[in-house]
């Protein structure tokens, strides 16, 4: 009320925002816009008192809703949580919110799966050797060998036989390429 009356005395905005910390001792006046509505709703309103804005309310987790979303995944249990939020006409985040914090379930993902390849499980055995050889992070060449060593004497026979396997087809793919870059490597390998 005191920014409206400073303005309409003196109808300035920087004469109001220099008043107004004055009179109320604050290093900050409100902005030049904040004065104008505040002027404008006094002008109209004949009050200056704070109301409620009419947009949106500030959450859609509210008992109807989460009652919407219950009865949604009653009759559908196997619908994601976004076919839900679509069905609804509600955001996907709101539902999961719902879902997660008010309903106490929790949104899955179905994903389809393909096997390993004999690829797949040579190159996770070669990750897999790394992280074991550095886990103790060696310093020098001759900690580094001695952790190969190691790790390689834990495999069993029949892992290293199919290591050889593998090996000696890829000298043999390589010989029939007649030396040059294995482009068809892993599908010959595995047709063999």
């Amino acid at each position: 009320m005191c920014a409206v009356e400073l303005f309409i005395g003196t109808g300035s905005i920087t004469e109001t925002e220099r008043g107004f910390c004055r009179e109320t001792n604050q290093q900050e006046a409100p902005s030049p816009n904040a004065i104008r509505r505040r002027v404008r709703q006094w002008r109209e309103e004949g009050s200056v008192s704070f109301k409620k804005s009419p947009g949106l309310p500030s959450s859609v987790r509210t008992p109807d809703n989460t009652a919407r979303v219950l009865a949604s995944v009653n009759r559908s249990p196997r619908r994601s949580a976004r076919k839900h939020a679509q069905a609804l006409h509600m955001f996907d985040r709101s539902v999961r919110r719902i879902l997660r914090s008010d309903l106490s379930l929790h949104p899955y993902k179905l994903q389809v799966v393909h096997a390993l390849s004999n690829r797949d499980r040579e190159m996770r055995l070669q990750f897999y050797l790394k992280i074991k050889v550095y886990s103790n992070r060696p310093t020098d060449l001759n900690t580094l060998k001695e952790n190969i060593r190691e790790e390689i004497a834990k495999f069993s026979e029949e892992t290293l036989q199919a290591v050889m396997r593998s090996f000696l087809t890829r000298v043999h793919l390589y010989i029939e390429e007649g030396g040059c870059h294995l482009k068809t490597l892993y599908t010959k390998s595995e047709t063999m």
